[in-house]
C-alpha cells in the first residue's frame, strides 16, 4: 500500500481563471481540484490526442461542451473523455463550482505547473487570464498534449 502525501506539490494557483492545487496522484494517472467562479470560461474547445480527462462535480455546477453538444454536470456527476474528443467547460451557475478533473495515463499535470501563477501573489486570478497568458497556452499547449482546435 503506498500512503500519498501533499509534500513536494505547489500551493494552489490560477491557470486562465481557475483556481487549481495539483492533489497527491499515483504514477498511472494525474488528479486536481478545480474552482471556477460563476463565469469563467475554460480553456479554448481542445482535445488531448494521448490521454483520457475525466470531470467530477463535488460542488456546483458544471457544463461540459463537447463537439456534439453540452452536457450539465451537478454534484456527484462525473464524465469521462476519451483521447481525441474536443472538449471546453464553463461555470453556468451563480456560486463557485469545485471539481476533480484527471488524466490518465499522467504527464498533462505538467501543463498547469507551467501555466499557475501562484494564488499568494497580487492579482493572481486576473493575470492568469491576460491576453499573455492566453498566448502562452496557443504557443506551448500542443507540447503538453493540449491541441486547440480550429473553428
Amino acid at each position: 500500500m503506498t500512503i500519498l502525501e501533499m509534500n513536494g506539490l505547489t500551493g494552489p494557483g490560477f491557470v486562465l481563471g481557475h483556481r487549481v492545487t495539483l492533489l497527491p496522484s499515483p504514477e498511472t494517472f494525474s488528479l486536481l481540484e478545480v474552482i471556477t467562479d460563476p463565469g469563467v470560461a475554460g480553456p479554448p474547445m481542445h482535445h488531448h490526442p494521448d490521454f483520457s480527462e475525466f470531470f467530477y462535480i463535488c460542488e456546483g455546477t458544471l457544463d461540459v461542451l463537447l463537439s456534439g453538444g453540452r452536457k450539465r454536470l451537478d454534484a456527484r456527476m462525473g464524465l469521462s473523455i476519451g483521447p481525441g474528443v474536443a472538449h471546453s467547460f464553463i461555470n453556468p451557475g451563480d456560486r463557485a463550482v469545485r471539481f476533480i478533473t484527471g488524466f490518465s495515463p499522467r504527464g498533462f499535470e505538467a501543463f498547469f505547473e507551467a501555466a499557475r501563477i501562484p494564488a499568494h501573489e497580487p492579482a493572481a486570478q486576473k493575470r492568469s487570464m491576460a491576453a499573455d497568458r492566453l498566448e502562452w497556452v496557443a504557443r506551448h499547449g500542443r507540447s503538453f498534449g493540449m491541441i486547440i482546435c480550429e473553428d
